[in-house]
Formats: structure tokens, sequence, C-alpha cells
């Protein structure tokens, strides 16, 4: 038969675990005012970036950097959320640049990944000086443009398609509201 004070110390154990995970659980996702929703596309934007958490006025911590690849297993983790295409990023941080945006993100600077895949349809010519100074052969082609990703830098807008995928980027994500 367990002790008066074995009973209390595992109730007092159950109530610490009843009380406390519920909070776990509200601190891996982000309260809907850390969203912001664009009114003129219905996409609904993280006001943060992955790694940093909304106080209700602005992003606090660091921003987690990671690869593509570690990007889209993220993503896989956030029900509806998505990494956003490249147009949709530039337009969010060309509407945050304009002076008194409501809903304006103040994110730290830095590139960000996209979901846009890389397209280089330029067919490969061993005798071509451009190739060659690429470093690109008929054999390494696709190998190359496969470990090349887009990515935007944050805030002014510029796109780059030649980030190396295991390049530790900054990650925002984005959903469409139904």
């Amino acid at each position: 038969m367990p002790t008066i004070q074995a009973v209390i110390w595992r109730c007092a154990l159950l109530a610490l675990v009843w009380c406390w995970a519920p909070g776990a659980a509200r601190a891996q996702t982000q309260p809907e005012a850390a969203v912001w929703t664009d009114p003129q596309t219905g996409l609904t934007w993280s006001r943060c970036l992955e790694g940093m958490r909304w106080d209700g006025r602005r992003c606090l911590g660091w921003p987690r950097r990671v690869s593509h690849a570690q990007a889209a297993a993220m993503v896989r983790e956030r029900a509806g959320w998505r990494l956003p295409r490249l147009p949709e990023l530039q337009r969010l941080a060309k509407h945050a640049a304009r002076p008194g945006a409501s809903g304006k993100l103040d994110l730290p600077a830095g590139w960000l990944w996209t979901a846009t895949a890389h397209v280089d349809a330029t067919p490969v010519n061993p005798y071509n000086y451009g190739n060659v100074q690429r470093g690109l052969t008929p054999d390494n082609e696709v190998q190359l443009k496969f470990l090349h990703g887009w990515a935007l830098h944050w805030p002014d807008g510029r796109a780059d398609g030649e980030r190396v995928k295991r390049e530790p980027l900054g990650v925002l994500l984005v959903r469409a509201e139904p």
C-alpha cells in the first residue's frame, strides 16, 4: 500500500504533466495574431521567420537557417503551410516596402528559400565558352541544375536562382485561406 506522501507526489506529478502539456502544444503553433492576410491575394503569411516568435508587436529571437531540404521537411510538419513561390514573396516584399503599408512585416534582412523550381533549359554546347565557364558538360548538366534553387533577399526583393540548396537560409511560410 503506498504511503500518503507517495500518493500526494503522484497526484502533484500528474497535475504538473496535465497543466504543462496543453501549454507545450500551444507553444508549437503560432496564434492567429502571428499571421497577416494579404487582402488582395487572400494569402496568409506568418509574421515571423521560422525559429522566431511573435510577441504581439514584433518578432523575437533568431531565425532558423536551414537547407532547402530541411525547409521542405518543416513544411510537411506544418499542415496547410507551404514555402512561397518567388513571385508571391516578391509581391510581399514590394508591399512591405511601401510607406505606411498595413500589415507591414518587420523581418530581419537576409535570403529566404522559395518553392520555385530552378529551370534552365539552355542546351549545353561543350564548345560554348559560357558553358565551360559555368562548368557545365553534357554529363553533369542535370546534376548541377538539381543542386540550385531560387531564393529572395528580404527586404529588397532581389531574386537569385543560383543558390546552392544545401546553403542555410531563412524560411517564411504562407498558406492559402479557404
